[in-house]
């Protein structure tokens, strides 16, 4: 069925809806930006805050999606691409039904197609909105989240009774998040909010190759290992009553760095982040510190999600801090090993028994901790 025909068809999201008994709420709506007032809102929120060098600063960075990937991709030749591994990223992704198109942009006609759609309510995440939140520049990154939350916010509050959108908090510090998200929820009556992990340099390569820094980045995913201590964001989001919200991608990271295809970068690009994150969280303690903390991993399915429980249940079966010790070299009987080379061996193995026996005894590494 074309675009055209799906636009003209009987609203089959109407026949769905008035065939349930329980409301149909959308937890991953998208809402899209117009880039060029969104921009210009940025420049002049820092003519009043900042200043001519800060403005100058926001020209130069890319805020729209088109400055993040299209325009560097596309203007690159194959050479180009190749030679800095450009990773191809998402192009043509958007309906092109005037009326789906204007919707994600007018929330007006959203509100007024929700029946239509067979939604009750919906929550609108952000869309070139989550790379905000990626800008190296910590001025620049905060002043663009606090101009995009103001401007969602004053855009989408006269239809709060069906729809709501989602507040993107900078997290590259805690201080940040908990500033942003102070204001996105306390000031601005947010009720939902979106955090995606911290892309960082290595330490080392940064250090000693800082013009190499930005193709040798490691994921900070807020739990297990990371540089900062997220406590107080978490404790933050308690004390306000609001779920955490990850929306969060690997394309053009670790293997999804193709540099033609963009389905090869996008299948299972939410699904690895949800995981990361998830498993991050629980080995970190953040779970257990804050049991009554609810975490969402947007757009990836569940499938990720179960396998993901079955492989931590059976880990912890295995490497637990008691388990582990059926694991502990130390408890290996190296007389009786040497005994059934001597019987089952061949004859290379039983003319050197004390060199399989020396084998056996090297002593192996440990970490301070056993309860992996």
């Amino acid at each position: 069925m074309t675009n055209r025909q799906a636009a003209t068809s009987p609203a089959v999201g109407r026949k769905l809806r008035q065939g349930l008994r329980h409301p149909v709420i959308d937890v991953d709506g998208h809402l899209q930006e117009l880039s060029t007032f969104f921009k210009q809102d940025v420049v002049d929120y820092a003519r009043e805050v900042g200043g001519a060098a800060l403005i100058d600063r926001i020209r130069a960075t890319p805020l729209t999606y088109d400055e993040f990937f299209m325009k560097g991709w596309f203007a690159m030749s194959a050479d180009e691409r190749h030679d800095a591994w450009s990773p191809c990223m998402a192009w043509w992704a958007l309906p092109t039904d005037a009326r789906d198109k204007s919707a994600s942009y007018l929330p007006a006609l959203l509100h007024e197609r929700l029946d239509e759609i067979g939604i009750d309510f919906s929550v609108l995440y952000p869309s070139a909105g989550l790379l905000l939140p990626q800008i190296a520049d910590a001025e620049i990154r905060r002043v663009a989240c606090r101009i995009y939350n103001l401007t969602n916010a004053e855009l989408y509050r006269p239809y709060a009774d069906r729809m709501t959108p989602v507040a993107v908090i900078p997290a590259v510090t805690p201080e940040e998040a908990i500033e942003e998200l102070d204001h996105a929820v306390g000031v601005l009556g947010f009720k939902a909010v979106a955090v995606a992990y911290v892309r960082r340099p290595v330490p080392k390569v940064a250090r000693e190759w800082p013009d190499a820094a930005g193709y040798a980045l490691h994921l900070d995913t807020f739990g297990l290992d990371s540089e900062h201590d997220y406590d107080p964001l978490w404790q933050r989001c308690v004390e306000l009553g609001v779920a955490v919200g990850m929306h969060s991608s690997n394309q053009g990271f670790g293997s999804r760095r193709s540099l033609s295809s963009y389905t090869y970068n996008h299948v299972g690009c939410f699904a690895e982040a949800g995981d990361a994150t998830a498993k991050s969280l629980l080995l970190g303690g953040v779970t257990k510190r804050f049991p009554t903390l609810n975490f969402a991993f947007l757009e990836g399915g569940v499938a990720w999600a179960s396998s993901l429980l079955v492989n931590l249940v059976s880990h912890w079966e295995k490497r637990n801090g008691q388990a582990i010790q059926r694991l502990n070299p130390a408890n290996l009987d190296v007389d009786q090993v040497e005994d059934l080379f001597a019987r089952y061996g061949p004859e290379r193995y039983r003319a050197n028994l004390s060199r399989v026996r020396q084998y056996f005894e090297l002593p192996q590494h440990r970490p301070v901790e056993l309860d992996d």
